[in-house]
């Protein structure tokens, strides 16, 4: 299965940047987005050049917590955190380029939804990460270009990301996070996504069901415990990481 790493689409003026996925620097066992990274997607969202000082609101479901604190790092990015009923005063988001909402689920009222196109349509830039939505559509995006997510919460190191050809030609690649291993957050098949979006990275796995008194190296097999097979079978993938980044799926004997 195809999975969307990150992927976009343009909406009126603006841009909407969907990023499923956390960060797991090598070697260091953490999950931290590298503040060039967030930098890079806040830019694209803004339609904003390198050294362009681009203004920020992070906001998520859970609270203003609940969000990227790497964009604090980051250059050019100036950041403010609200809670999500900031987003009811379509005026209020008039003093910012981009909003990132993190920890999405299914319950921003009309109002917010509605402001948070408009603001798009306009010229603004939307970052959506982590949608806690479950065999449904993130609702949100269904008027700019639907996206199906298949699994809230996929929560698998998947290696290292591909990035495809427009994600390499796009302003937000950079050859340094190769180094980076992704964890799908959650699973967004590409082939859930409308036409209208631009994959620019993603991960590709083989779901593969062995019996579970077999036998099964751990170095090769990641078993999955968010996918429920009845007669005592178990659900995952086998993986072979290469240095170029490209992930080698192969079934095992």
């Amino acid at each position: 299965m195809q999975l969307a790493a990150l992927a976009t689409v343009e909406y009126g003026s603006g841009r909407v940047v969907l990023f499923p996925g956390r960060f797991n620097p090598v070697g260091t066992g953490g999950s931290a987005m590298p503040p060039d990274f967030a930098r890079h997607i806040v830019q694209w969202a803004a339609s904003a050049g390198d050294d362009d000082l681009v203004s920020v609101c992070q906001t998520s479901i859970s609270g203003p917590d609940a969000t990227i604190p790497e964009l604090d790092d980051a250059r050019a990015v100036s950041v403010a955190r609200v809670d999500i009923d900031f987003l009811s005063e379509a005026a209020a988001l008039d003093a910012y380029e981009v909003v990132v909402l993190c920890a999405y689920s299914n319950v921003l009222s009309p109002l917010v939804q509605q402001n948070l196109l408009d603001f798009v349509l306009a010229g603004g830039g939307l970052v959506v990460l982590d949608a806690d939505v479950d065999g449904a559509n993130i609702e949100l995006l269904d008027l700019v270009a639907p996206v199906l997510v298949d699994h809230a919460d996929f929560s698998e190191t998947s290696g290292s990301v591909v990035w495809t050809t427009a994600g390499k030609a796009s302003p937000i690649y950079s050859e340094a996070f190769v180094a980076y291993q992704w964890r799908v957050a959650n699973t967004i098949p590409v082939s859930g996504l409308s036409p209208q979006w631009s994959v620019l990275a993603s991960f590709d796995t083989e779901q593969l069901t062995v019996p579970s008194d077999d036998l099964v190296s751990e170095d090769s097999f990641q078993a999955s415990d968010d996918f429920l097979v009845s007669g005592g079978y178990m659900v995952g993938f086998y993986s072979t990481v290469y240095e170029d980044g490209v992930v080698g799926l192969e079934r095992e004997d």
